[in-house]
């Protein structure tokens, strides 16, 4: 009987042992931009910038608009983007 119950009392012990850890909650994704407005002139080329700041691994800014071009479109963390008008 006693054999019995080390058994038992050793099995308990090593399923709660090999019990798995909590994982700390994700962290929610953010993204912040500034500027949040740019002004363009009506008549000329013109390029200005917009930081990204974001905890996100990889992103990627994308237009529409054939007059506006984006470089360095796709980054990770936080990055800074060229926004060309073209007139």
């Amino acid at each position: 009987m006693n054999l019995l119950m080390y058994i038992v009392a050793s099995v308990l012990v090593l399923f709660t042992a090999c019990k798995d850890e909590e994982k700390p909650a994700p962290v929610p994704d953010k993204l912040s931009v500034e500027p949040k407005e740019l002004e363009f002139a009506a008549n000329d080329d013109e390029e200005q910038f917009v930081d990204v700041t974001t905890n996100v691994k990889t992103w990627k800014a994308s237009t529409s608009a054939n007059w506006i071009s984006i470089n360095e479109n796709e980054g990770s963390n936080d990055f800074a983007v060229t926004v060309i008008i073209q007139c």
